[in-house]
């Protein structure tokens, strides 16, 4: 079991202790007799998905989507538009964890959050922008489109954060409880504030571009989750000035304060994306970003 060094008093909590760990969260009451550590039935990764599958796409009242499901296992299947989130997604799936940085600045890696390789991620974002009569951004290869905050085009707004686009905010909310509910990881400060949420920033991206380190313009203290879909990245951060690397694959979520802890994407891969079959993201990478509010 990982146990954080140095953890103790309130003092104790508040100094600048390495957080390196991979784990899949232990949740409060699970080591009860006959209980297990994992919240799904310890097995084999497909098994894991096509268990989150089925109940997303019972969920989600999408008839094509179901008659499909009984495929999972062989292939992933191209991102169609998602109705819904399932409530219980995260307690199904049950994603492994990596942590990286501090406690007071913390990076948190985590894997294939939905289950099906960021189909979920991505389904939902199409349904969520083709409703607000947006068609999803598509860039030729070398080239980005984005939905983006008014900051960034009109800096005196008074309603800065503002893009009209409220998605996966639920996704984002389970995912930090799902962390909470792990007594270790619960520890950690940025976990603990309970906030509202931002609109959601779309950023699609192509083999060729990259973004050079820098920071975000956000609420501060306030942490951003960066849901993945399509084209794996190298994703590169400097919690506390230290330097982390991961390849974020399709479903990946990447955790941080982003106006706090310095960061790049250096690369899109044009390794296999984790929805070949999709024309929107075969060819492109996905990257869904909500931001906490300031208010809470």
């Amino acid at each position: 079991m990982w146990s954080p060094p140095g953890i103790g008093s309130d003092q104790e909590q508040d100094e600048e202790v390495l957080l390196p760990m991979a784990k899949r969260p232990r949740h409060r009451g699970g080591d009860r007799a006959g209980g297990s550590q994992d919240t799904v039935p310890p097995g084999r990764a497909d098994d894991r998905q096509l268990i989150a599958l089925e109940h997303m796409l019972e969920a989600s009242g999408n008839s094509a989507n179901r008659a499909a499901s009984s495929a999972g296992r062989q292939k992933r299947m191209p991102a169609e538009r998602i109705f819904a989130v399932p409530c219980d997604i995260l307690r199904r799936v049950a994603p492994l964890v990596d942590v990286c940085g501090t406690m007071q600045e913390p990076v948190i890696f985590v894997k294939n959050v939905d289950g099906c390789h960021g189909r979920l991620v991505a389904g939902r974002t199409m349904d969520d922008l083709i409703d607000l009569g947006h068609e999803p951004p598509a860039p030729s290869r070398g080239q980005r489109g984005a939905i983006s905050v008014e900051w960034h085009w009109k800096r005196e707004s008074r309603t800065p954060w503002r893009t009209g686009l409220r998605t996966l905010s639920d996704l984002a909310e389970q995912l930090l409880e799902y962390l909470r509910m792990d007594p270790e990881l619960s520890r950690i400060p940025a976990l603990r504030q309970r906030r509202a949420w931002n609109d959601a920033e779309v950023l699609v991206t192509t083999p060729g571009c990259s973004l050079g380190r820098h920071t975000d313009a956000q609420p501060a203290n306030c942490l951003l989750v960066i849901f993945c879909a399509g084209l794996s990245c190298r994703s590169q951060a400097w919690p506390a000035g230290r330097f982390v690397e991961r390849v974020l694959e399709s479903g990946d979520v990447m955790i941080f304060d982003g106006t706090r802890t310095a960061h790049a994407v250096p690369e899109v891969l044009r390794r296999k994306s984790g929805q070949p079959d999709c024309p929107w993201l075969a060819q492109r990478r996905l990257a869904v970003l909500v931001r906490q509010s300031e208010h809470r």
